[in-house]
């Protein structure tokens, strides 16, 4: 990740600091916890909420469906 997108995700994970469930914000389906989707530029932060504090899981590229194998791979 280059110096500028790894900026965009970190703007956007203070932003889910203050507002974890903002509008855009996706669930992901068929997974076995409440993970949530964010979109930030090129990449998408794969997150979940714990007792009110904000559990990154993955930050990958958007344009592909290896973020979600990731995920799967890992068993979440």
């Amino acid at each position: 990740m280059n110096r500028k997108h790894a900026g965009q995700v970190a703007l956007k994970l203070l932003s889910l600091l203050a507002n974890p469930r903002p509008p855009d914000v996706e669930t992901i389906k068929g997974t076995r916890a409440n993970y949530l989707r964010a979109d930030m530029g090129e990449y998408r932060i794969i997150y979940t909420i714990d007792n009110d504090m904000l559990r990154v899981v993955l930050v990958g590229k958007r344009n592909d469906d290896e973020i979600y194998k990731e995920l799967h791979r890992k068993g979440l």
